[in-house]
């Protein structure tokens, strides 16, 4: 069980914070879906240093999770908000916006909601897949005038990054209870 979980979810969830989000300290995030990759991406965002880690879930047991085991400074109930981009941006320096949103769901919905909860310049992160064919919509304007940049992450780099991500799990940076609790 714990190859499976360093293998997939803690991979995957490296591999977007360090390959495609390029998370350095100080730094606000948000991770849109609470399930194995998503509490990973929260807890290595910690490791790289993020300051601000926000969760955005529907399940209020993942959220509480995130927060007192997984690194979460903050979190976003998407079940009970009203806007869910407004209360992500409320909770970040200035309501400017989190310099890295991670999209871990593979849905329409949170795609949208990740790409427009980013600052100027800051970039949305893709990690979850959906079914062939599922499209996501960007506002174009918006995109374009804000600087806001989109990528895809599909894993980290096998020979170079799994020293590096074991060593961590060695010294106790990161854990295997996103999934095992």
């Amino acid at each position: 069980t714990d190859t499976a979980i360093v293998g997939c979810a803690l991979f995957t969830a490296y591999g977007a914070v360090k390959n495609a989000g390029f998370v350095e300290p100080g730094m606000s995030v948000a991770i849109f879906g609470a399930g194995g990759v998503g509490m990973n991406v929260m807890q290595v965002c910690r490791a790289f240093g993020a300051s601000n880690v926000i969760a955005v879930d529907l399940d209020g047991e993942k959220l509480a999770f995130a927060k007192d085991s997984m690194g979460a400074t903050a979190v976003v109930d998407a079940s009970k908000s009203a806007d869910v981009v407004a209360e992500v941006m409320s909770k970040t320096p200035g309501g400017r916006g989190v310099d890295v949103a991670f999209e871990v769901v593979g849905h329409p919905v949170t795609f949208d909601q990740a790409v427009r909860s980013t600052c100027d310049g800051g970039k949305a992160v893709m990690v979850g897949l959906a079914k062939l064919g599922t499209l996501g919509q960007v506002d174009i304007t918006r995109m374009v005038r804000r600087k806001i940049k989109v990528q895809g992450s599909f894993g980290a780099k096998a020979r170079v990054d799994t020293p590096v991500l074991l060593d961590m799990l060695k010294r106790g940076v990161v854990t295997l209870e996103s999934i095992s609790r």
